[in-house]
């Protein structure tokens, strides 16, 4: 490996002078002297116009690039073999890896590209085919030219390619994909695309079920789900323009039991979850819905499916809940990952992860029973409105079934981390909304529901960071910012207990939400409570309108494919993010040997970050117990799917090249953001088929 990494160097700087003087010409039609005209705006830059390699034939010299306007350009290619001797012509039962010189010409830019230059590329599909996702890239300030080759790691692994063999066959024997043993030739049909087997073996006897429930759940539910959080939250619109939000994501249908990235899911009652995993160094995301809990009813007359209201509000509000989670693994990966491996300083708290995902769903309406024992503090007595002295009682004592309302007890009530979780994030953006000078007081002594959705927002902004993301905040800086605790763990402790700020607002808040008239539909029984609905819109059961089919969402659509879709966010972009007391330096490294230095301890020996991990299997299910529903409703709950990550293993050594490489190049340079490319799905284990039930009624 050693020498090929220095040929590697040597083939690095012999590229970037060949590939200078192929492109020197480019800029030699400029007029001097001339206005140069506004540059145009190109969007989907791909490199295409390079074949796999053939044994006997020469190997491509030239790459094409091409936008979604239609511009194009050629670039060099330089290719070399896997001894790393620079090559010309391909021969059989060797591998060849392309090397690429990217350069953007004067008169165009790039739209989205980050503060520090980045854009987003995509590459030939043989090369996506055989998973090279792996990269290493420079850049030449002079020149502006990007220069892009293979890691060395992949040089003897599948992302090469042998001539003469099938390069699909080839992956897939060696992935272990669940396209293995699928005939390339053959369309996959829409149940295999999206179901698992379980769900084909249960509804086999109900003609089209299948077929319809996907049809509503890619086309009205999710879509809707995805629009009203990325025009809920400014963030996240701004974020879906960066190409920091995935493009895509995987459905899988199933019936109590299926498989996600090989891992076993249904244990938990729960009528969707959203699965976000690192397998093989590609984060993957997956909405996945449990059909059991979908309660349906066929009009034999019309042959039409539909799905019993209180059933399909339950589904809508799930999704809405499980897609902020979505949004959650590229938006705050480091805090949101960061917390199912145990590091503390990176991951944040179950109730602020759980909080703000049920804030905007209907949280006020399925977690009533709960909150009906902050209305008292003589739970024997019929509830009265709430006050500060029955919430402080309520929130100290457990519930009659067991359940702690602390946040502190996050990790093990879910009444801490759902209900609790929702009152703490609705508190947290009233007081980042008042800390920046908002009126979120209205003048009848209630609140703006829309501004403190905006202190919300405002809290992940900072989370998140711009540009490359070297400005993150982290949850302790931005609490101890916005109000007088000193950080989470003095909020955590003191909130309700002993800080009478927020003892207040909840008391407050809880009698505005429960004075809410929704006596216009008998079938609203109190205020919805989601932050995505304003002060009057809280009389609805559902913040989605059933039958309503706004089209494809900029962001999280729905593959055409099966499996789990592997997200196209830059993992430097999106682990460069802010935990709960420290920032992700851009790699997977969650567990570190030394909390000063969390994300950066060990990387001389990755393996012993994770020798106290245990096995995937073991740590892959987090799973949330049951939460105490209203009669006559499903659990809203779901387990967060997590594999052990695959640390990505830093090269030793610095390659020597004449042009120095610019790892944060200016924002006129532009740097390559390689995007992870989607591979096959990986195999999902056949399931035993239940016994023949009719859909739930």
């Amino acid at each position: 490996m050693g020498r090929l990494f220095r040929k590697l160097c040597f083939v690095l700087t012999f590229v970037m002078s060949v590939s200078t003087l192929q492109v020197a010409d480019v800029y030699a039609d400029e007029t001097v002297n001339r206005p140069a005209p506004q540059p145009k705006e190109l969007t989907g830059i791909q490199i295409t116009g390079v074949d796999i390699p053939v044994g006997g034939a020469a190997l491509d010299k030239a790459a094409t690039i091409t936008s979604a306007e239609g511009e194009s350009w050629d670039i060099p290619v330089i290719w070399m073999d896997e001894t790393g001797a620079i090559a010309t012509v391909a021969e059989a039962g060797k591998r060849y890896i392309p090397t690429f010189a990217l350069h953007v010409p004067a008169q165009f830019v790039i739209k989205g590209m980050s503060a520090s230059g980045k854009f987003p590329v995509g590459f030939p599909a043989f090369l996506t085919v055989q998973g090279t996702d792996k990269f290493i890239y420079t850049v030449d300030p002079s020149t502006q030219i990007i220069y892009i080759f293979c890691a060395p790691g992949y040089v003897a692994g599948p992302a090469g390619y042998t001539p003469g063999q099938d390069p699909v066959k080839t992956v897939q024997d060696e992935s272990n994909n669940s396209s293995a043993d699928k005939d390339d030739s053959r369309k996959l049909s829409l149940l295999e695309k999206y179901c698992a087997q379980s769900a084909i073996d249960h509804f086999q006897d109900y003609p089209d079920f299948l077929e319809w429930l996907i049809d509503v759940l890619i086309n009205e539910i999710q879509p809707q789900a995805v629009s009203l959080l990325v025009d809920g939250f400014p963030a996240f619109k701004e974020a879906s323009q960066n190409g920091e939000l995935s493009s895509k994501i995987g459905l899988y249908i199933y019936y109590k039991t299926g498989s996600i990235n090989g891992e076993a899911i249904g244990s938990t009652p729960a009528v969707a979850m959203f699965d976000g995993s690192l397998v093989n160094d590609r984060f993957r995301l997956t909405m996945a819905v449990n059909a059991e809990y979908i309660e349906t009813e066929y009009d034999e007359t019309t042959g039409q499916w539909s799905i019993k209201p209180e059933s399909r509000d339950m589904l809508d509000n799930t999704i809405v809940h499980e897609m902020f989670h979505g949004f959650s693994f590229d938006y705050t990966r480091c805090g949101t990952m960061g917390s199912f491996f145990g590091a503390e300083d990176l991951g944040y708290p179950n109730w602020f992860i759980e909080g703000s995902a049920t804030a905007v769903e209907n949280a006020y309406q399925y977690h009533y029973n709960e909150l009906t024992y902050l209305m008292s503090d003589d739970w024997n007595v019929v509830p009265d409105p709430y006050d500060k002295d029955s919430v402080k009682y309520g929130y100290d004592n457990e519930t009659l079934a067991g359940d702690s309302f602390k946040l502190n007890d996050s990790k093990k009530s879910t009444v801490s981390a759902y209900t609790s979780g929702y009152l703490a994030v609705v508190y947290l953006g009233y007081l980042d909304a008042k800390s920046r000078g908002l009126n979120v007081d209205r003048p009848d002594g209630t609140y703006d529901i829309d501004i403190i959705r905006d202190g919300v927002n405002d809290i992940y902004r900072r989370l998140h960071g711009t540009g490359d993301g070297s400005d993150s905040d982290t949850l302790d800086s931005i609490i101890k910012d916005i109000s007088d605790f000193s950080g989470t763990q003095d909020f955590q402790d003191r909130f309700i207990t002993n800080d009478d700020g927020s003892l207040t607002f909840t008391t407050n808040y809880l009698n505005m939400l429960n004075s809410i008239d929704t006596s216009a539909d008998p079938a609203v029984e109190c205020a919805n409570g989601s932050l995505l609905l304003g002060n009057d819109e809280q009389a609805v059961n559902s913040p989605l309108k059933k039958g309503e089919r706004p089209g494809d969402p900029e962001v999280y659509r729905v593959q055409d494919d099966q499996g789990s879709a592997v997200s196209d966010v830059s993992d430097v972009r999106a682990n460069t993010t802010g935990g709960t007391s420290v920032v992700g330096d851009g790699t997977y490294y969650f567990l570190a040997e030394d909390k000063d230095e969390p994300a950066a301890a060990a990387k001389s020996d990755p393996a012993a970050l994770f020798a106290e991990v245990p096995p995937a299997a073991e740590i892959s299910a987090v799973e949330t117990p049951v939460v105490e529903a209203p009669t006559g409703e499903v659990p809203v709950v779901e387990t967060f799917a997590a594999q052990t990550p695959v640390a990505e293993i830093p090269v030793v050594e610095t390659p020597v090249v004449e042009t120095p490489v610019v790892e944060a190049a200016a924002a006129q340079t532009p740097v390559v953001e390689i995007p992870t490319v989607e591979e096959s799905a990986e195999e999902t284990p056949a399931e035993e088929a239940p016994e023949a039930e009719t859909p739930a009624a």
